[in-house]
């Protein structure tokens, strides 16, 4: 489409960053194209002087002149970016949020003179009947079609699409119906587009995490620029929610194609994240499956990844976040243990995590738990350079790279292997270079000083390579939280450093769960696992590691109510959405080595067994020598 850009010219220029080199246009050294470099060069033109003039920048045409011909070039330059995402409205009822332009990306509203963007945009004025209450967001919600990013040329007036995506949504402030009260009017911006074919879906979200349908017919229709629709729908008070009490999570596929892969992304995906104030992350994206056994289950577990780094729930930012299915809990709550545990013993990187209900192509599919992926990142887990992270891992021969285990030993007699998280076994490190000789021979190194100490406990030659304190506090949280068949996942922060254990990962068999093909079918308050299994099999023959192990225990002990807390908090949250969830996903028992008949049982069980857990382990721990 195109607007008259004339008559935005002048009140779109002020803001406008961008890459600088010789010839840009930015002639006053700002780092970004405003329209003072502009004034700049005109008045330049006109045999002024302008402060801090850059006349190299100003040959925007690279002709060896400046003239009017660099004002037009610099002008065609200028591609305003536009996203329709992060509109708010404040109050029922309010359209200043339309006039305001918050959610264009490259200006800041407050150096922005007043004037009209009206051409550019359609006007969706909703008016939808709902039950008295605090609402926090709309979702609109149709077949990839709604264009939430575009740019605009100042010279030619022409609106460029982007990025289309499946969902825009809108945040409420302060949109409170009490009795007597039941029209939600909202405005929300939308840049043309054609539904004339597709279906458009419209849904509320409220402060109780209550996602409700509004009914209506809202699609069927091509939306055209300049224009306000008035739409109208309800919600029954006798409306049941879709899903209740979490944020949200949509994930919306091209062409709703199901996700069939854990080896091949699903590009052009849309990510969605509705936090229960009301705050929206609507972003491109791609979504594909993960797990290893976990993605055989029913209930499935995925991976998304968005174009840009966001920060759901206040996290740091990230590209890359994990949806954790959690079919075999039926707790909904040993990743939130764990996580507790984690923190508790202060092991240097605990995982975060959020419930979530979490739809799929519009389809719920239960509560997930949002965290974070197991990477190298300054706010995961931080490596130098020339660090790593590898995996002792039970499926390393599915990797391209990776190394076998002098020392350990599955329970099939083969050799463990290790895996690599960093460096990227997707060209950054191959099977016998530098990085792979180094990190397989400082394994080997390690696992030679650590088999030592079966002759000769008193030897302290693994030290030179094992972070013992790091080691003591995973053993600690580990044996508290009776972690089974963890992720054992090994940092080295740098070639001169010593080999960390961190961080904790997959909690499923925890807490007294086994799958019942182990054989043993009830809680084991007395478990010696952590005593026996992976390199602590060797290290707790060591009076000096074992001292370590003492010193973490009794710190972490005295914060069991910490984790308590934390645990009582996430079950509140998700004492609601957890009946949903347990409606489509009741079938995982029969892989169970126990199971109660619901869901408070199974909640009540976890809290007793970590109990009667920390009072076994303090007499085990106090009885070694």
């Amino acid at each position: 489409m195109k607007i008259n850009g004339k008559s935005l010219l002048l009140a779109l220029c002020l803001y406008l960053p961008i890459g600088i080199y010789a010839g840009s246009g930015d002639v006053n050294g700002d780092k970004k194209l405003t329209y003072v470099d502009v004034e700049a060069i005109i008045s330049y033109i006109m045999g002024n002087n302008p402060e801090n003039f850059d006349a190299e920048a100003a040959n925007v045409n690279d002709d060896d002149a400046i003239n009017i011909a660099d004002v037009v070039a610099l002008m065609n330059k200028i591609k305003v970016t536009i996203s329709m995402n992060g509109q708010t409205q404040k109050g029922n009822n309010s359209n200043g949020h339309l006039t305001t332009h918050g959610y264009i990306t490259d200006f800041k509203p407050a150096e922005l003179p007043p004037h009209d963007l009206s051409p550019l945009f359609c006007v969706l004025h909703l008016t939808i009947d709902v039950p008295q209450g605090d609402y926090k967001a709309i979702i609109l919600q149709t077949d990839n079609k709604l264009t939430t990013e575009a740019t605009l040329s100042l010279t030619t007036g022409e609106l460029t699409p982007t990025t289309t995506s499946a969902v825009q949504a809108l945040t409420l402030k302060n949109v409170q119906l009490s009795e007597g009260q039941n029209t939600l009017e909202a405005y929300l911006s939308i840049l043309p587009c054609d539904l004339s074919t597709s279906q458009l879906s419209i849904k509320v979200y409220d402060a109780e995490g209550n996602l409700y349908n509004v009914s209506g017919n809202f699609g069927g229709k091509t939306f055209e620029a300049g224009t306000t629709y008035h739409l109208t729908g309800s919600v029954s008070s006798s409306a049941i929610a879709e899903s209740t009490g979490l944020p949200v999570v949509l994930v919306n596929t091209p062409g709703r194609v199901n996700i069939t892969s854990k080896d091949n992304w699903l590009e052009k995906s849309t990510l969605t994240i509705i936090n229960t104030d009301g705050k929206v992350i609507n972003s491109p994206g791609k979504v594909k499956g993960r797990g290893n056994n976990t993605w055989a289950l029913p209930k499935k577990p995925y991976a998304i990844k968005f174009s840009k780094k966001q920060g759901p729930f206040g996290f740091p930012a990230n590209k890359d976040w994990i949806l954790l299915a959690e079919y075999y809990d039926r707790t909904l709550l040993r990743t939130t243990f764990m996580s507790a545990v984690s923190k508790a013993a202060g092991i240097e990187f605990s995982i975060n995590y959020q419930h979530v209900n979490l739809y799929l192509n519009g389809q719920f599919m239960g509560v997930y738990v949002l965290t974070d992926k197991i990477e190298e990142s300054n706010n995961r887990v931080k490596v130098e350079k020339d660090g790593f992270i590898i995996e002792d891992d039970t499926y390393y021969k599915h990797e391209k790279v990776y190394f076998t285990s002098s020392l350990l030993k599955q329970t099939n007699g083969e050799a463990d292997g290790f895996s690599f998280k960093y460096p990227d076994d997707d060209g950054d490190i191959t099977t016998g270079d530098d990085n792979y000789n180094f990190i397989k021979n400082y394994i080997y190194q390690m696992e030679s000083a650590l088999n030592q100490l079966t002759s000769n406990p008193d030897n302290t030659n693994y030290q030179d390579y094992v972070d013992v304190t790091s080691f003591a506090k995973f053993h600690v949280a580990c044996a508290a939280f009776v972690l089974l068949d963890p992720n054992r996942f090994y940092v080295l922060p740098s070639r001169s450093s010593k080999l960390k254990m961190m961080p904790m990962w997959d909690a499923e068999w925890s807490l007294g769960l086994r799958h019942k093909s182990w054989g043993k079918t009830y809680p084991m308050y007395n478990d010696t696992s952590w005593d026996r299994y992976f390199y602590f099999k060797y290290l707790m023959k060591s009076p000096a590691f074992v001292a370590a192990v003492k010193e973490e225990w009794a710190k972490f002990k005295a914060k069991k109510q910490q984790i308590l807390d934390e645990v009582n908090t996430v079950r509140q949250q998700i004492s609601t959405a957890q009946a949903d969830n347990f409606k489509m996903w009741s079938d995982n028992r029969q892989w169970l080595s126990f199971s109660f008949d619901t869901w408070e049982e199974e909640v009540n069980n976890i809290l007793q067994f970590f109990d009667e857990r920390m009072k076994w382990l303090d007499d085990h721990y106090a009885s070694m020598k």
